[in-house]
């Protein structure tokens, strides 16, 4: 298995133990734009707060932008709704701005999930979810 293969099974997972050997053996992958998604947008798809704050004590880029979509680690947790993952990013000194290629704010794309624009798709979290995710971004 590729070292890059073997590190989004260990974010994925929340090996972090696996997670630190390997950025270790490898630290060019901390930040590396070669693999999608690049590690700690993983960390934050895979809903794992505390490997996220690890990478990020580790020098991970919060506004790295996925290759990919253009977006930064925290659209995704804005997308998904990840409250606790909102927070830690936004402590950490996420840019709530342009989150986005198209220069979407995080806010504008809340507001979006709020109105129902992403009903269409079975894994995203219903409206109501999003007025909790406005509520946050809005304090």
């Amino acid at each position: 298995m590729l070292p890059h293969s073997e590190l989004a099974t260990a974010l994925e997972t929340g090996d972090l133990v696996q997670a630190k050997e390997l950025l270790a053996a490898h630290p060019e992958m901390l930040n590396s734009v070669e693999w999608t998604p690049p590690p700690l947008h993983c960390a934050v798809l895979a809903d794992q707060l505390e490997i996220a704050e690890q990478l990020l004590e580790m020098g991970a880029d919060i506004e790295l932008r996925d290759p990919d979509r253009g977006t930064t680690p925290l659209r995704y947790a804005v997308v998904y709704c990840n409250l606790p993952m909102i927070e830690m990013l936004m402590e950490k000194g996420a840019n709530v701005g342009p989150i986005e290629e198209e220069g979407t704010t995080a806010l504008e794309l809340a507001l979006a999930g709020a109105d129902g624009a992403f009903e269409e798709y079975d894994d995203l979290p219903a409206k109501g979810e999003f007025l909790k995710v406005v509520e946050l971004l809005s304090r």
